[in-house]
């Protein structure tokens, strides 16, 4: 818990560019992002997303999945890259949660497929971009997380403040961690 307070001290303390990230008021071990003013084909677009951290970090890896649609990555599905839980054996545990957003981004524009990827045309991530100002407006987790924040990015702020996340959500994230968690044990049982 620690290296991740540190590590959100650093955010806030020196923000990266392009990307908001913070983690739930009440789970230090479940991070939000929102990445924006992303050059063609992603122009326009604001791209939420979560950092799920294992305990048993800086030693594990994480799982990042994207809530936005935007044409690169799949909703709600971890995304393999060398610094999530796909690829344990790559992991270095001097990575950090700001590398590895900055990671990500790059990813964006990247050709390659993997798993987690989706092949779409720029005039689809285009379309998605434009539409994420809407999908977001709606997400009641994204607008409570980062609306004092949303002038700063220029993302059109609605008129009025989303009501606190309720503990069903709390409940429901937490459920998903462990099920991340049991899935990663389970995976890791039968590779052995």
């Amino acid at each position: 818990m620690k290296r991740l307070t540190k590590e959100y001290a650093i955010l806030k303390k020196s923000p990266l560019p392009n990307v908001l990230a913070r983690p739930t008021p009440d789970n230090l071990f479940l991070w939000h992002f929102v990445m924006f003013g992303m050059n063609h084909p992603f122009t326009g677009g604001f791209y939420h997303g979560v950092v799920i951290v294992p305990e048993e970090y800086p030693f594990k890896p994480p799982n990042i999945q994207y809530k936005t649609p935007n044409g690169r990555f799949k909703t709600n599905y971890n995304v393999c890259m060398s610094f999530t839980t796909h690829h344990p054996e790559s992991w270095n545990q001097n990575w950090n949660i700001g590398m590895m957003l900055t990671g990500l981004i790059s990813f964006m524009f990247d050709k390659e497929f993997a798993d987690g990827e989706m092949k779409t045309s720029d005039a689809e991530k285009l379309k998605l971009a434009k539409a994420s100002v809407e999908f977001n407006q709606k997400d009641k987790e994204f607008l409570q997380l980062f609306y004092e924040d949303l002038d700063a990015i220029s993302f059109p702020k609605p008129a009025v403040m989303p009501a606190r996340l309720d503990e069903k959500s709390a409940e429901q994230l937490a459920a998903e961690q462990r099920e991340v968690d049991r899935q990663r044990k389970e995976k890791q049982r039968v590779d052995d």
